[in-house]
């Protein structure tokens, strides 16, 4: 068994944990951010999910390489769940499956490969996907909930987005977020995290 994967099975030091929870809470921030930003309308916020996991790319790799410990992503997508359950009762629900299926992937890659990573960064950004999902499977109640704070605009707008190939392209989109935000983590990575010190 590799260093690495022996690593993972490691339990997580005090200061593993600080680490950790900073980076975890620079995701929840950039993930409650444009939670916000997607009132402006519903294309913007139905976008935000490929927007931000561009974002938290290069937070997410250099948790895997300050860390390469099961636990810490699990952990931040569960609390990002928490956090934000007022927006639905669902976001702790896929943020536990997303953080389960991430730490499996890490581990399956011994925190290093980078096919891995790629993939268990997406279904880290998967779980986040709680707050577009009362939108197709509680649809009536949703929209009735909604209409109390958004206007009319807003509303139809979105009504008219609720169709499953538009789902499609919001799953195929945190897709392609996932991707080009882990390629920019590990050029970042490579270019100036471990330069400096902040990873090996």
């Amino acid at each position: 068994m590799s260093q690495s994967l022996e690593q993972g099975k490691r339990k997580l030091t005090a200061k593993d944990a600080i680490t950790a929870g900073a980076l975890g809470a620079v995701c929840i921030a950039i993930r409650f951010l444009f939670m916000l930003v997607g009132g402006v309308s519903p294309y913007v916020w139905f976008a935000t999910h490929f927007i931000d996991a561009i974002l938290i790319g290069p937070v997410f790799m250099l948790m895997v390489a300050k860390v390469r410990k099961n636990g810490p992503f699990l952990l931040t997508s569960l609390i990002t769940g928490l956090v934000l359950v007022a927006a639905t009762w669902m976001f702790p629900i896929t943020g536990l499956v997303g953080g389960i299926l991430c730490e499996l992937c890490l581990r399956a890659g011994q925190f290093r490969k980078k096919g891995w990573l790629m993939l268990g960064f997406f279904c880290f950004n998967l779980g986040f996907i709680g707050d577009f999902l009362p939108l197709w499977f509680t649809k009536e109640s949703y929209l009735e909930y909604a209409a109390q704070m958004m206007d009319a605009g807003y509303m139809a707008t979105m009504e008219g987005l609720l169709t499953w190939p538009v789902f499609g392209v919001i799953v195929l989109s945190i897709l392609v977020g996932s991707v080009l935000g882990s390629l920019l983590g590990m050029k970042l990575m490579r270019k100036h995290f471990v330069k400096a010190g902040l990873a090996q």
